[in-house]
């Protein structure tokens, strides 16, 4: 019976995964959301639901369409899975806290809109910062000095670290950075832009390893930057 929960759990959690990579590809380009199906952007055919179950389509279909077989990205499986497993993980640590789940939902969209379009859309951090606002104020930390502090030196350290580095820190990521410095306090959230500095570097070499004439293409900081305030934030 558990197997069989985790595995219902893993499904909707990799199918509101498929979702947000769908908002992430339509709504910077200001495309129909409501009431449009989903349809292969090379062939435009409807994709019938048999081919949408997460993870299971991808692997069966060999990434590929089943109509015009042209080849899928290779995120849309990464993030069903990491949308299952991330589903997954709330069901099991948090069953009622309900803004821990719209917290890391919201930062999950954030990272595959960032890692889509480089942008992370003003509306997000605004959602972010009423999550953080509600959290401070129901813990009685509203007023507390140490967030207060981590939220003015990440602004501060990024900004710099923006006018420093040309083409560095996009404005996305000093709000972003912000917000983070704000929720965890000054010592997390350095911590934050440590791990998520090191992965980034870690990628780049990888990058270049792999491929020379990808070293200086630009790569979206705000998955790093998501991933290191998890990693913070529930482990250490």
């Amino acid at each position: 019976m558990y197997v069989l929960y985790g595995g219902f759990i893993f499904m909707v959690g990799g199918c509101l995964a498929s979702f947000f990579y769908l908002l992430a590809d339509r709504l910077p380009r200001k495309e129909r959301i409501g009431w449009s199906r989903s349809h292969c952007d090379t062939c435009h055919h409807v994709l019938s639901p048999l081919t949408l179950i997460p993870v299971l389509s991808f692997l069966c279909l060999g990434g590929k369409c089943r109509y015009c077989h042209t080849k899928f990205s290779p995120l849309y499986l990464f993030y069903e899975a990491v949308g299952g497993t991330l589903v997954i993980y709330l069901t099991w640590h948090y069953p009622d806290a309900y803004g821990n789940w719209f917290l890391y939902l919201l930062l999950f969209l954030i990272a595959v809109v960032d890692q889509q379009h480089f942008i992370i859309p003003d509306l997000f951090q605004i959602g972010l910062f009423l999550l953080i606002l509600a959290s401070h104020h129901s813990n009685g930390q509203l007023g507390n000095p140490a967030y207060l502090l981590g939220a003015f030196a990440m602004l501060l350290v990024s900004g710099i670290s923006a006018l420093l580095v040309r083409d560095g820190l996009g404005g996305g990521d000093i709000k972003l950075l912000g917000l983070f410095g704000w929720a965890l306090g000054f010592h997390g959230a350095t911590l934050v832009l440590f791990l998520a500095s090191l992965m980034g570097l870690s990628s780049i070499f990888m990058r270049h390893h792999s491929n020379k004439e990808q070293l200086h293409a630009p790569i979206p900081f705000g998955p790093f930057l998501v991933l290191a305030f998890f990693f913070v934030r529930e482990i250490a």
